[in-house]
């Protein structure tokens, strides 16, 4: 019987349509998942026009919002990042790809509630989605990001997309050396294939590149009575530089068994290759004496880097719970080559570091009272194996073990659309292994999360405690000098760092944001300078400075203001200016900064001509800082970029200039004063860009696009 009825009410619905009865939102078979742009319907006999059906296109529920993706919002758009840009408080620039939400950069963006790089999900095609969840303060594995971003496919969607770019850095003159103009280049391939069910991601780049510029400085070893000078040289003439090449090649399958299951298969590999010599010509001595002056050459480069990964996703459901669930291997190994060689000593430490890592984690997730309380269950845990052994004996010098578990639960109460609340709360427990003993630490998880909103302003209050690990490198009982006087080595008692973070922001009408935050860690890593005594390279038995990671306290502040607008969908402005202040602490040593910054752009978008051109400029501060040393640039830059649409927009051509002009004096500056090391460094690294040229060339390509019909007898209604 109640067969029969439905099929009554879908031909009373047909007969409305085609008599032009006004009847709002109608109710459409399940079958029929239907796009908020258009339905149109055509019988053999006769063809109709478009039919428009109107429907709210934004949903709230809980603390996420959906946007159905309309026809004006696909409009002139060339990849998905292009849509995002269309949604009201977001802003997305097309050139460097970067994405924010109500001024926050913090966002972490899904394809189909998977993880991809982020640049790739934002290159897809726009066809192929039909809507965006926005999620506010997520749990979970994504606890920490301010928003989730998750693009929706197509049920039942057919075609295939992807991209091929190809882009060159030329540095003109001897702004890279001589003989050294391309100082950078790259590769992509991208391409997806959908299929209903199936998906398959195929994605690759080959990146290479040789950076040239001068550094020199000083360095004082007071407890040895001992300097050394680090000549300048000629502007032509760079006394450092760095080669590499990077290659980085993914697959992706992914299968949905049902509405409720799916799984994805993700295999990576990672080949690498990188080299950097220093030759400097040095005036050492003992103050007041003849100083010698010598070459000095320093190279360190990884040969056979080489990286692989597996991972396998579920996501599904178990009654009214939501399970996402990963395992993942990855295994890197390179051979590391480190020399220093001056005419009275040599120094070389050759080694082959290997690294296994196993990753497994669950996240369970269940709505209440109609989505307005949520509750999340996370159990992550990681297991690693580190090596490092001599190049070329073989011989075992260090390795560790380590296991990783963390637990978090959180809640979220969103009793309306406009305001809501949350919590997050765990532990994480790290268990190591090494040769002289054993430790185990255990850190709180925290978070509290606020949220208001009207429909001119939005207010965001978040606090977090979330632990950093030490690298397994740090943790190594294990050292080597690394020059006559200086001396590295790691400190198997350093402790995860527990970080504190309080942040606050007000957004006003979408295009003004004020934010703020302040942290504070007890634990904080920095490489100290300390002192020992014992047998040197050199063979004397003397005084030399021991680098060796410490823990020690971290507080730092900063302010931003941020707009973005734009005009008659042809002109956007984006600026953003920020006050940075720094504080650190280990024992009787410390160090502040307080630094500015900015960046700005001005876009002319015109649509008509398939043209782009961008004005863009940004202030450098470049912060480093350790109770020890303080590191900063202070440079400004001025570009120039045009960027222009041919064959329907599959072919991109982006030209970029960056201007010899600047208002301020620049530099680049490195500072360490401890006990028994003075260093003072500097670099031209900023006066190297000068009018530098980019030149990118990116083509799309894309066919199949569809999806299916439903059909009876003898109508049919297209979904999309």
């Amino acid at each position: 019987m109640m067969t029969h009825i439905k099929k009554l009410t879908n031909l009373l619905l047909v007969t409305l349509i085609l008599f032009g009865h006004n009847v709002g939102t109608p109710a459409i078979p399940r079958e029929c998942v239907l796009n908020p742009d258009t339905l149109t319907q055509a019988l053999p006999q006769d063809t109709l026009p478009e039919l428009t059906v109107e429907k709210s296109v934004v949903e709230h529920k809980g603390k996420t919002d959906t946007y159905l993706i309309t026809k004006e919002m696909r409009g002139d758009a060339r990849e998905a990042g292009d849509i995002l840009g269309k949604i009201s408080g977001m802003h997305y620039n097309p050139l460097t790809k970067a994405l924010s939400y109500l001024g926050s950069g913090n966002v972490k963006i899904l394809v189909d509630s998977l993880e991809r790089d982020d640049d790739y999900i934002k290159r897809l095609n726009p066809d192929r989605f039909i809507k965006v969840n926005i999620t506010n303060f997520p749990s979970g594995k994504y606890s920490g990001y301010d928003v989730v971003v998750n693009l929706v496919t197509k049920p039942l969607y057919v075609g295939y997309d992807g991209v091929v770019i190809g882009e060159t850095r030329i540095r003109p003159g001897h702004n890279n050396g001589k003989g050294r103009n391309i100082s950078y280049w790259r590769g992509i391939v991208q391409a997806t294939y959908t299929r209903e069910k199936w998906n398959f991601a195929f994605s690759g780049y080959d990146n290479g590149g040789q950076e040239a510029e001068r550094r020199w400085g000083e360095e004082v070893f007071p407890l040895n009575n001992y300097y050394r000078k680090n000549l300048k040289t000629d502007y032509s003439d760079p006394n450092y530089v760095s080669h590499s090449n990077t290659a980085n090649f993914s697959l992706w399958t992914d299968y949905k068994i049902s509405d409720s299951h799916s799984l994805s298969l993700g295999l990576f590999a990672n080949p690498s290759f990188s080299k950097n010599v220093n030759r400097n010509m040095i005036i050492s001595g003992i103050p007041e004496e003849t100083a010698t002056e010598e070459l000095q050459t320093k190279r360190n480069s990884d040969h056979g880097s080489f990286a692989r990964a597996a991972i396998l996703q579920y996501r599904g459901k178990a009654g009214l719970w939501s399970i996402d669930a990963s395992a993942q291997y990855t295994r890197t190994s390179v051979d590391r080559l480190s020399s220093v060689e001056r005419s009275s000593f040599r120094i070389e430490d050759n080694r082959h570091l290997a690294n296994d890592f196993v990753w497994g984690g669950i996240d369970l997730s269940r709505s209440f009272l109609d989505s307005r309380l949520g509750l999340t269950l996370s159990d992550h845990a990681t297991w690693t194996r580190y090596t490092e052994k001599g190049i070329p004996d073989g011989n075992l010098l260090t390795s560790s073990k380590d296991f990783r578990n963390a637990l978090t639960a959180g809640i979220q109460y969103n009793p309306a659309w406009n305001w809501g609340i949350g919590a997050d709360i765990g532990f994480n427990i790290i268990n190591s292994s090494y040769a002289d003993g054993k430790s185990t630490n255990v850190t709180p998880r925290f978070g509290l999360n606020a949220m208001w909103s009207s429909s001119k302003v939005m207010v965001r209050l978040n606090y977090t405690a979330s632990t950093f690990y030490p690298t397994l490198a740090q943790q190594q009982d294990f050292g080597r000098f690394t020059d006559s006087l200086i001396y590295s080595a790691g400190n198997p008692n350093l402790k995860p760092n527990l970080y504190h973070r309080i942040s606050a922001m007000v957004n006003i009408l979408r295009n003004l944001t004020i934010s703020g935050e302040y942290c504070y860690s007890s634990n904080m890593i920095y490489n100290i300078a300390g002192t020992r005594e014992g047998v040197r390279p050199d063979g004397i038995n003397g005084y030399y400075v021991a680098f060796q990671p410490h823990n020690g306290r971290l507080s730092n502040w900063k302010a931003n203001v941020t707009y973005n607008k734009t005009f008659n969908r042809k002109w956007t402005v984006s600026v953003s200016a920020s006050v940075d202040g720094r504080r650190t602490v280990y024992e009787n040593e410390r160090k502040s900064r307080i630094l500015p910054s900015y960046n700005w752009y001005l876009m002319y978008n015109s649509g008509r001509h398939a043209f782009q051109a961008y004005l863009s400029s940004s202030l450098e501060s470049g912060l480093a800082i350790s109770p020890q040393s303080v590191s900063w640039t202070r440079s400004d830059s001025y570009a120039l970029s045009l960027v222009k649409f041919l064959f329907s927009h599959r072919l991109q051509i982006v030209a970029m200039w960056t201007m010899p002009i600047h208002m301020i004096k620049r530099s680049n500056r490195s500072e360490l004063i401890s006990k028994g090391y003075h260093r003072v460094s500097e670099n031209d690294r900023y006066r190297r860009d000068d009018n530098q040229i980019n030149l990118t060339l990116v083509w799309r390509f894309q066919g199949g696009s569809k999806t299916r019909s439903y059909s009876r007898r003898n109508e049919s209604i297209n979904i999309y």
